[in-house]
């Protein structure tokens, strides 16, 4: 039961339902508290699993790590198979706490006597480990696709943009500032009302407004006017 578990805690531990990934927990102590955690691409040709495994075993010994999980994530078994036997072998005094490979649907642990048509077991996005992590305010993204996007570059034009936006705002503050001195906080919110308004209707904001606020936050007491505004019913529209 404890490998369909691992396999259905994948998506809180690295944040993102992996695909065609090898994950990787480092454990520590007696208890198998878990530490150091990686994921990588499955290796696309088997010539390649030897690499993988270096890797791997280079990541775990650095981090101290006393055992290691390993599972694998695909549709291609043969490559999950040789990848997971390559970084068994580098382990070294490393315990192998589980070392489990599984298409989604149904997993191995290649030890005799395994079925060799595998144990089918039930993928759960809403497994007691997901609950808990999106409980506690991580997010979970549906795939690695959707992470790099998040987290990709601007592009050139995209940021030319922003600075003139930026350089524009700035303008504006530094003039209410000015006019609004020393009641700086009263001359913030009358700048923001329309921004307190969208906020609070559900109106998404602009890349204009969200510049006005990324703005005035670096002013000390105008951020803690801002905070005063976020309440426990409407703080999921602040994040959005």
């Amino acid at each position: 039961d404890d490998i369909p578990d691992l396999f259905n805690m994948l998506p809180a531990l690295v944040g993102f339902s992996p695909e065609d990934s090898v994950v990787v927990v480092a454990t520590e102590g007696p208890r198998c508290r878990f530490g150091f955690r990686m994921r990588l691409d499955l290796p696309e040709h088997l010539e390649d699993a030897a690499a993988a495994a270096d890797l791997v075993a280079f990541h775990l010994v650095n981090n101290g790590a006393d055992g290691a999980i390993v599972l694998a994530l695909t549709h291609r078994q043969r490559m999950a198979r040789e990848t997971l036997f390559e970084i068994v072998k580098r382990l070294g005094p490393i315990t192998p706490i589980a070392v489990a490979r599984s298409n989604g649907e149904r997993y191995w642990v290649d030890v005799p006597g395994f079925p060799s048509e595998g144990i089918a077991y039930e993928s759960s996005r809403s497994h007691l480990a997901i609950v808990t992590a999106v409980a506690a305010g991580q997010q979970i993204l549906p795939n690695r696709a959707t992470l790099a996007a998040r987290v990709a570059a601007p592009s050139l034009d995209c940021l030319a943009e922003s600075s003139d936006i930026y350089t524009h705002v700035c303008r504006q503050i530094v003039d209410i500032v000015a006019q609004s001195e020393p009641a700086v906080p009263d001359g913030a919110i009358a700048d923001l009302a329309g921004v307190f308004l969208k906020v609070h209707t559900g109106t998404a904001l602009t890349p204009e407004d969200a510049a006005r606020l990324c703005v005035w936050l670096n002013h000390s007491d105008v951020a803690d006017v801002i905070a005063d505004q976020i309440t426990d019913d409407n703080a999921a529209d602040w994040l959005q």
